[in-house]
Parts: structure tokens; sequence; C-alpha cells
């Protein structure tokens, strides 16, 4: 597509540098695959370019090539690809063997300074020589192997990342070559980063010459003197003092006096107006290598000026401020007297006891504390010290408030090593539980990147040694997993890698056990969703002055909406959006207000699932398999799902039914199909979605149509009993009918993915679909079995809600005449003092009725904006400009209490559902609120069977009869009378039946 005649030859040296801009935007803030991608794009579209025209082509092809090596240089920073890494290298190359360009269409000597910093940057951005460069190495490493588990190119290919040796070698040498040709601050900006390759060529036990460093460090310090770069002029004198350290130079014991008089000054100026109009990061700079520069001569002083600079820190991108809060402990540790504080001269519980006596005050007891402990990791000592940090943050209040970040980061990273102890001793279940721990404090660190590289390893422990660390793994991750999805833009996805490949160590002959099992299926199935379901209530976030702002700017977009319809909605199928993963991908355009309403709609949903993933609630329903089939009972049975991998890479449906005194599992192969993600756009927008969500969108609609002299279209016929034989296979058709013949009568469905919209109910043969045998309902999550939702709490019985539309009415929704008169139909029979319709209805009336009856319904109009399910609606008045109720307002209520919501309006048991698999929309909202079960329908109803299901469902609850029973009798009774799928099928059961 991007080589395509019509569009290269309208590729222009302007619009290939936007481009460009924007590929180097996404990789360096976290969508680093979106940036790979649209550089990839323009480099084919401009190389296919050539054979049409000359205009502009050389300079086109320098700007995408040097675009290209930027993106490269982060992503496999991120994920060590050697097919991206060779790649870019061999492009680089092309445009840098010749650097006199006489056409001036390119700077060979900016593509070799590139080259340079691709072959240093991913070795060395944000590695700490507090740690063993190994061990950090290897867990970049396993980044790759982890993306690519379950393919097999990249596995088969015999390129590797060069060794960091060899790649740092390369890396001076390119920068050598490219300064040569430089001149002014680029020179300066080449030899400082040539600095940094032979530093860490030092670290790594090599040996730079001495003299060479000198003559670097001497020329760099020269042409870095204007005051915009004085950041970088500070790091080059920092890497001379440590070199000239390193190396015993005479010249290292005397004070650098241009380094003092700079921290002089900035130590007699206010942070923030030091240096005005600096970037923050290069003031940050500044005062940090100024600090490490001149730690040897004063320490105090040095740790001074770290201290100052913590405003700034905290402002920084994660890996920043991770090595900025590491450089704080190496400073502490140096400006609180190392040699009172170290264990060396006995054990490190002697030196504890020495220090916690001490007659120092509180403040320098709690430093001296904090220094001894992340000092341990010298003698390999962590697990003892992770208490002495404990005993720092209590030693002083005034300590704890000015360094809280240090005291995290000194437990975490103590907590690592005391892992990696136990692993090297062989002790692999010990060493699980301490990298899992690690996980959860790097995140209290706001580091991500490190807590994904602790968990990795404990999977690489159960491959590799001891399956039995996939327990620590499993048991952990329901409170990881949260906090890591939200984290940046490529962990979701990653997560769902590592849950397949923990999947497949699971099923091995003789692992499996069933407690693990329905552990991993809890940790795999929608986290975030799961711990709102405990939590219930109100959530905190849209009370705050973001949510208020956000909600004020959309209502602003909204009435410009109305003012300025859309008349270019997207192209992509309603179904394919429905069934994909929920993203902030969707935004696209933002020349119309109706773009920029979806836009900012996308933004609060964001937001609002931010807000829910940081929100871990400690109150837990411990999911054992007595707990669960003690819940289930003697007539149920759960079927739960998760659609993985198997070793050949084929997809598989990977089941588990359930019962009270029996467990069964089987895996259904689904041939031909993968779980990798396919992807779709339409201009900006763009969506992600699975293989089988195409096959479920086709479902809803080919049930949908007109079918006829059948029941249901023959097209729709033939996919259900697909489906069945497909998903339901590995002998579980067979087992559910020899579980119905016992006498079980109630099914619960746990689907995955976009299974969650697929109605399994009426998978089967046509006529005799699951349904026939089954009463079927649907759990988005094993929380809503959890027996304490069920509150008791006093409220009023029922209340009915109806709403008619009129034809042609001002919204322009297809005439509603039947609602109304729904409502007072089920008030009736539910014996109900009164309905609420008509001109008593608005969005007061309608909270009010939902916080102070155990059972409501509404019948109204709905509406799905398939994009911000957060958004999708109950209309509360044909006019316009009247009420709306959003399925996020729900999530202000206390709906603990209320025992069913039964929505007779369109669609409202669909929303969406994100790649970790949280539901969102008007049914979740629900559940979240604390709402105990919820009927709904898949897709638009008829009006007389919406109203005849309804009347038959209360009269079954009035007589007596549990949820789950009413629910089948009233499927029972609306199939006799409107036997078409699309009628009878349309109704959804979501939640607990008792």
């Amino acid at each position: 597509m991007a080589a395509a005649p019509d569009l290269t030859w309208r590729l222009s040296a302007s619009y290939v540098a936007r481009m460009s801009a924007v590929a180097e935007n996404m990789a360096h803030t976290g969508k680093w695959k979106d940036g790979v991608l649209l550089a990839r794009l323009m480099l084919h579209a401009v190389e296919a370019r050539r054979t049409l025209l000359e205009f502009e082509q050389e300079s086109m092809e320098f700007t995408a090539t040097v675009c290209w090596i930027n993106v490269v240089t982060r992503a496999v920073w991120e994920v060590p690809d050697p097919h991206l890494f060779h790649d870019a290298v061999a492009r680089g190359e092309k445009l840098a063997y010749v650097i006199d360009d006489p056409r001036g269409a390119s700077d060979p000597a900016t593509v070799l300074h590139l080259l340079g910093t691709l072959y240093l940057d991913p070795y060395t951005a944000n590695r700490s020589n507090a740690q063993p460069y190994q061990v950090q190495h290897a867990a970049w490493m396993n980044r790759f192997r982890v993306a690519t588990a379950g393919g097999t190119n990249s596995n088969k290919s015999k390129l590797a990342m060069p060794e960091p040796a060899e790649a740092l070698r390369k890396a001076a040498d390119y920068l050598e070559r490219a300064a040569r040709h430089r001149s002014g601050e680029a020179l300066g900006r080449s030899r400082k980063a040539q600095l940094q390759a032979l530093v860490w060529q030092r670290i790594l036990g090599l040996s730079p010459g001495y003299d060479e460093f000198e003559r670097i460090a001497g020329e760099a310090i020269q042409v870095l003197d204007a005051p915009e770069v004085q950041g970088l002029r500070t790091e080059v004198l920092n890497m001379r003092a440590w070199f000239r350290g390193k190396e015993g130079s005479a010249k290292d014991d005397e004070a650098d006096p241009v380094l003092l008089r700079q921290a002089q000054m900035l130590l007699g100026k206010p942070v923030q107006g030091s240096l005005r109009g600096v970037p923050a990061e290069l003031q940050l700079s500044q005062y940090t290598q100024t600090a490490l520069a001149i730690l040897k001569w004063a320490p105090q002083q040095a740790f001074e000026l770290w201290t100052r600079a913590q405003v700034l820190g905290r402002q920084q991108a994660a890996e920043a401020r991770t090595q900025f809060f590491l450089q704080g402990l190496l400073l502490l540790h140096q400006a609180y007297a190392p040699h009172q504080v170290s264990s060396a001269t006995g054990s490190l519980q002697a030196a504890f006891k020495r220090l916690a006596t001490s007659d120092d005050d509180d403040f320098t007891r709690a430093a001296k504390l904090l220094s001894l402990a992340y000092h341990s990791a010298q003698s390999d000592e962590e697990e003892q010290a992770i208490e002495i940090v404990e005993a720092a943050s209590l030693a002083s209040e005034e300590f704890k408030r000015t360094y809280p970040e240090l005291l995290k980061e000194a437990r975490a990273a103590l907590l690592l090593g005391a892992a990696v102890n136990r692993y090297n001793v062989r002790e692999f279940e010990e060493a699980s539980s301490l990298y899992m721990q690690s996980a959860m404090a790097f995140l209290d660190c706001e580091s991500p990147t490190r807590a994904m590289d602790a968990v990795e390893r404990v999977v690489d422990i159960a491959r590799r040694e001891s399956p039995r660390a996939l327990y620590w793994f499993i048991k952990d991750m329901g409170v990881v997993a949260p906090r890591l999805e939200g984290s940046s833009p490529g962990v979701p996805e990653h997560l769902q890698r590592l849950y397949r490949e923990t999947l497949g160590l699971l099923m091995r002959p003789g692992e499996l056990k069933l407690i693990v099992f329905i552990m991993f299926l809890e940790m795999v199935k929608g986290t975030t969703f799961a711990h709102a379901l405990l939590e219930g209530g109100p959530r905190d976030w849209l009370a705050s002055k973001e949510a208020r702002e956000m909600e004020a700017q959309i209502a602003g977009l909204t009435k410009e909406s109305v003012a300025q319809p859309d008349v270019s909605p997207t192209k992509l199928d309603f179904e394919w959006i429905l069934t994909s993963y929920v993203s902030s991908q969707e935004q696209a355009g933002g020349s119309t207000p109706a773009e920029r309403l979806r836009n900012a709609r996308i933004a609060f949903e964001g937001a609002l699932g931010e807000a829910q993933r940081s929100r871990v609630t400690q109150r837990r329903w411990i999911t054992t398999e007595d707990t669960v089939q003690q819940v289930l009972g003697p007539k149920s049975a759960l079927l739960a799902m998760y659609v993985g991998q198997l070793p050949d890479g084929d997809a598989a449906n990977f089941l588990l039914l359930l019962t009270q005194d029996d467990f069964y599992s089987a895996q259904a192969k689904l041939a031909g199909f993968n779980v990798n993600l396919m992807s779709f756009g339409d201009g900006e927008q763009r969506i992600s979605l699975s293989p089988f969500a195409l096959s479920i969108a086709g479902l809803h609609r080919s049930i949908q149509e007109d079918p006829l002299t059948r029941n249901v279209s023959a097209k729709a016929a033939t996919q259900l009993l697909t489906a069945q034989e497909n998903l339901l296979g590995g002998g579980l058709k067979e087992k559910l009918h020899g579980l119905r013949a016992a006498g079980k009568e109630h099914l619960y469905i746990w689907p995955h993915g976009p299974f969650h919209f697929a109605p399994v109910h009426l998978f089967g043969p046509e006529d005799a679909p699951l349904a026939e045998e089954w009463n079927v309902t649907y759990l988005s999550s094993l929380n809503l079995l959890d027996p304490a939702r069920s509150w008791k709490v006093p409220l009023a019985e029922f209340m009915a809600i109806g709403l008619d539309f009129p034809d042609e009415n001002a919204r322009g929704l297809p005439s509603l005449i039947d609602a109304e008169a729904e409502a007072l139909d089920v008030t009736r029979v539910m014996n109900a003092p009164r309905a609420l319709t008509g001109a008593a209805l608005n969005k007061q009336a309608v909270l009010e009725a939902l916080q102070g009856h155990r059972r409501v319904h509404i019948a109204t109009h709905g509406d799905l904006p398939v994009s911000t399910p957060c958004f999708q609606s109950l209309y509360l008045s044909p006019d316009p400009a009247g009420d709306v109720l959003y399925a996020y307002e729900i999530q202000r209520l206390e709906l603990k209490g209320v025992d069913l919501v039964t929505l007779s309006a369109c669609e409202t048991a669909l929303g969406r559902f994100d790649i970790g698999d949280n539901l969102r929309g008007f049914p979740a909202s629900l559940l979240m609120a604390g709402v105990s079960t919820i009927i709904g329908t898949m897709w638009p109803v008829e009006s007389r069977c919406a109203r005849y299901f309804f009347v038959c469902l209360y009269g079954a609850v009035r007589d007596g009869a549990t949820k789950g029973d009413a629910f089948r009798k009233a499927q029972i009774q609306t199939r006799r009378q409107f036997p078409q799928y699309r009628d009878w099928g349309a109704f959804y059961l979501s939640g607990a039946i008792a």
C-alpha cells in the first residue's frame, strides 16, 4: 500500500519531514511500535518513489533514514530486536560512507553520529552502575524473547544483537568519525557521547586509553561553552573526574575550582529560577552532574545539590526519575560518612545496633540507617537490610517526608538483590516470591519497566528451573497486573503474551492443579474490573477537579456537535469496533466538533480507567475450588474460557468445566487461527482486535438478518453450529450433555475477549441451541459470585421506568410507542405503587429510583458510541437538549443492595473490553456500582417481543422464582411466541442468579 504509485507521487520533502517528526514523537512517548510502523511506511513509500521522480528524492531518503535510525534506537532500547537494529545500521551506512556531499542532500556526519548512538543508547541509557551490568543486560535481552514468544521467524533467525563490548567499541568508532567532520555544539555532542561509550567500556572492565579520553574531554569542554548547553558541559566534567579517579591520576586529588564555583552558584539560587529558559531536564542534568563531579571533594555539598534538584527529578519520565533517585542513594551514602555505617568490621546486625543506639539526631540516624541498608548489597545481605530500611523510615518523620522515594528505591533494589541471591543458591521458589515482591516495590517507585523485568524473571524460572515458580507468579499478579496494564501503551499486549506462555507451562502433563488454574484465569481475565466489583460504590476520581473539568469540556463540545453534525463518520464497521480492544488509538481528526467530542470522550475514558487501575481493593474473595464449588451448588456448572496458544502456534480455546463435586479441562484447537492481533485503520483511527472478533461481528449481523421461513438465517445457522464444534471441542459438548442428564440445569459461562459479546447460548444445531438444555448466565468475573455482594439493604421493592418516542421525534430516533405501556405492565405485575413515565421522567428521578429500589426496569432508547463505552447512554427525553444518563455517571452511585436491573433498550447487554479483559459500558458500570444482576439485549429487539419477555420475567419473580429461574421461564415462553433467534435470543443475563 505504501508503495502504490498514486500515493508515492504525492510525497514531498515537507510531508516526509512532518511524518518523520510524528514517528519520532510516537517512539519517545511510549508508542514506539506505532512509530516503527509509521517510519517503515515512510521508508517504503520514499523508496518506491525513486523510480517515478528525482525531484527532492535524495533529501526525502535522508530524512526518512534519519527518522528510521532515531525510531529504531528507541525501539531496541525497549525490546532488543536484532532485525530492526541491523536494518537501521545497513540503511545508515549507505548514507554515511561519503562525508563530502556536493549536492547537499544529506549530512553524512549526522548519520555517523546517529549510528554511534544506535550502538550506544540501547546498551547504556538508564543503566545504573550501582547494579551488576550483566543482570541489567540479561533483563533487557529477555524482553525480545518474551516479545517473540510463540513466533517463528524471529526465533529461528541467526541475527543477534551485538555483545555489549562490541557495541560500545562500534559506538566510539562511529562517534569519532562523526566528530572529525563537525564543529561547535554538534562536535561537543558527538564528543560527549563518545566519552559515554568510553566510560561504559571502563565499567565493563575494558581499558580505553586515558590520554585519548583526556583529549576528547578537553575538546568537548572547549566547544560546550554556551549557556544552553551547560548541563552537557557538566556531564563531560563529571565523566572526566570519574575517569581520572578510576585511573588513579594525581589530578584526581585536586578539587576542580570550576566545578566548585558552579556548585556554589547553584546552591545560592532557587532551583526553578536559576536557569531561566532552560528545559527542566537540562536544569536537572546540571544539578546532578555537578553533584556527581564534586562528590569526592565535597560529599555533603553534593548531596545538598541533589536534594535541591528533587523538585526537577520528580517531573521526569519513569526511567530518568529512577536513575535520579538511584543517584540520590549513592550520594546519600557518601555524604553520611560511609566508614561509620560500613558493616565490613562486623555483621550487618551489629552495625545496625551501633547506629540504632548512637548519639546522632533522628534525621542523621535515619540517613545512616538507609545508607547502611543500601550498602549491604556489597555483602549479599539484602534480606536483613530490608528490615533496616523500615527502621530508617520509622527513625525520623522529617527524613521520611523529605526523601520518600529514596526509601522506596532502596527497598525495591534490596528485594531484587535478595531474589538474585536466592536464585544463585538454587532456592527457586524463594527467589520467585522475592522477584514478585520486588515487582510490586518497583511499581511503588513508578518504574513499570523494572517491574516487568522482575515478573518475566519468574516466568523464566518456571520455564527453565522450577514449575512451582508459577504459583508465586499467579498469586501476586492479581495485584501487580492492574497497575502494570496502565503503565504504558504496549504493556497490556506484552502481558497477554506472557500469560499465554504461562498457560502453556501450566498445561504440561502432570502439572495442572485446579486451584492454580482458577487463580490463573482470575489473573488474566479482567483484574481491574474484578477489583472494582469487590470494592463497589462510587469511583473517587469522578468527584475530582480533573473529572469535572473534562466533563465541562465535553458538555461544550456536545452542544457544538449538535449544531454542526459530523458529515464524515468513521468507515470502520460498528461490530468490528465493538469486538476490538478499546484503546486511545481510536482518537482521530480534530477538525470538527464531532471529532473533538469523540477525542475528548476517549481521553475521559482513559483517565477513568487509569484511576481504577490505581485502586486495588484489599478485601478479596478467595476463589479456590472449594469456595467456587460451594457457590455453584448442586444444580449449576461453570464453563470458563481462555483463548490461548498451543506449542505448535495454533490458537486453542482452553476450557474449564467446574461443578460442585468435579472438574473437567479441555483444549479446543482452532486450526488455522493464531492469537496474534490484527490491526485496521481509517486514517488516524486504528483498532486492534483478535482474529475471532471478525467471526463474532459477522455472527451478530447474520442473526439479525430476516430468516424468511426459518427461525434463523441459513448463514447464521451454519455459523452457530461451527462455533459449537470449534469452541466447545475437546469432548466438552458430550460432557455437558452428561451433566444435563445428571440433573444440572444452570450453566455459568465465563467468556474471554470478544466472546464476552458472543451469543454462546445460541451455539449449536438449528432449533437445538445450548439454551435448549441449559439456563445460561454470563459472568464477566468470578467475583460476581461473591456472596458478600448480595447486601441486604432496606430498599423499596420495585420501580419501572418507561419513555415513548413518537414518529419523527426531535432526536431522530426510531419510533418507540410501547415503552411506557411496558413499564406500566410490569408495574402491575409486580404490584408496585407507580411507574416513572412521561413528564415525571428526568435524570435525577432515574438516579433516585436506582438507589432506592431492589429491582428496577428501564424501557427507553439507548445508544452505544462504540469508541467511548463509558458514554453508552439511556435517553430520558425525546428532546435533543433533554436528559441523558451516561454509563460513567452510574459509577458515582452506591448500588450495593440493588438485586436486579433490567434494560429494555437497544444493545444494553453490550459495551467494550480492553486487552486486559476488563469490561466497559453500561452493564459493567452497573455491576461495578454494586448491582447483583443485569438483564439486557445483545441487539435491537422488536418492542412487542421485549414487552412480552419482561412481563413474563417479572411475573415469575413475583411468584417467588429466583432470577435465574425467572429468566429461563421468560426465555421459554418468549421463544414460543417469537421463535426467531433475533427475538428471543437477544436477551442476556449477567451476574449472580440466586
